[in-house]
């Protein structure tokens, strides 16, 4: 225990406020920690681009020695126009066969066989070319209709490749998928087990809205409590909506909730411990339900302390026009 150096009250060590004076007695410091600006990434980067810069280079010189001297790329139009070029004597025989073409894909058709046949002049080149033409057209029909190309099979994945009809295909499509289950929401609060059910410490998951209402019940425990310091600080609350079950709001379970403008306080609720809405800039009204509740002198926070004019709506058997001037604060009574 430490004492306030203000009003000389014996206080906890930890305390930022004095309960009883309701001053300050430390200022909350933000530190930005200073972080030197990483340089290993643009190292990492040159790095891997000089690695890839020589990959490429020795891939390209590999291809190169890779190819086999002498065996070109031989297509139709390639071989017609060598042969005719240069027209082999009567003693040079071209023989092309698999053995002699590097890689496995190459494939001859007969106009690349034509060309192992020596053409002696331009004309030959010609009618070599007129007689390959033909034969690549010779798919059409006399009536100068094209034949339609059969249509693939439809393949099914499921069952080894093996061909299904259209009407299978149409079927399996037709078919509903199911939905998949939507996963269970997560629990939104934090919470304590207490004699007699649970109290909230905290929030959990946050929403955006900055609303939320408390259960009465969480995994089957009765929620009786709002616990210390259970909101503290938690700026984005602007509404909150609390059980009928709850039966005590801990010191300073509201504290600096400074977008929180107004709460109801259950009918069953006995108990508001010191400080629970302390510093509550914006909060203007407070409706009590309970008509037995005991509040802390410190409950509610002074003028000084809040932006606007609080009003306390209460019965009369809990509050008076006098007891609320103790925070500042207007008196209307009102009885739920």
């Amino acid at each position: 225990m430490k004492k306030c150096p203000y009003c000389s009250a014996e206080i906890l060590d930890d305390a930022e406020f004095c309960l009883y004076c309701m001053r300050q007695l430390s200022d909350k410091t933000a530190v930005k920690n200073k972080t030197l600006k990483p340089y290993w990434p643009f190292a990492l980067i040159g790095t891997l681009l000089a690695l890839l810069t020589c990959a490429i280079i020795l891939l390209i010189l590999n291809g190169g020695k890779n190819t086999p001297s002498g065996h070109s790329s031989i297509n139709k139009n390639s071989t017609m126009i060598l042969s005719s070029l240069n027209p082999p004597t009567s003693e040079e025989n071209i023989e092309i066969n698999s053995e002699n073409i590097s890689g496995e894909n190459q494939t001859f058709n007969n106009n690349s066989v034509e060309a192992s046949t020596p053409h002696t002049n331009k004309n030959d080149f010609d009618s070599a070319h007129t007689e390959s033409t033909t034969n690549e057209n010779s798919s059409t029909t006399d009536d100068g209709k094209t034949d339609d190309p059969p249509s693939s099979p439809i393949i099914d994945n499921s069952s080894n490749g093996e061909r299904v009809d259209e009407s299978s295909s149409e079927q399996a499509s037709s078919t509903p998928t199911p939905s998949k289950k939507e996963e269970p929401t997560k629990p939104t609060w934090e919470v304590k087990a207490v004699d007699g059910g649970v109290e909230i410490t905290g929030i959990e998951n946050y929403n955006a809205t900055g609303s939320y209402e408390v259960p009465s019940q969480i995994d089957g425990k009765t929620v009786i409590g709002i616990g210390l310091q259970a909101f503290y600080y938690e700026q984005d609350l602007k509404s909150i909506t609390l059980p009928d079950t709850l039966k005590y709001i801990d010191e300073q379970a509201f504290a600096n909730c400074n977008s929180l403008t107004e709460i109801i306080i259950p009918a069953n609720v006995t108990e508001i411990k010191s400080n629970a809405f302390m510093s509550c800039r914006q909060l203007t009204r407070v409706y009590i339900k309970s008509g037995k509740v005991t509040i802390a002198n410190y409950a509610f926070s002074n003028s000084y302390q809040r932006n606007v004019t609080l009003t306390i709506y209460a019965p009369s058997s809990v509050m008076d026009k006098f007891t609320a001037l103790s925070y500042d604060a207007e008196y209307v009574e009102w009885n739920g």
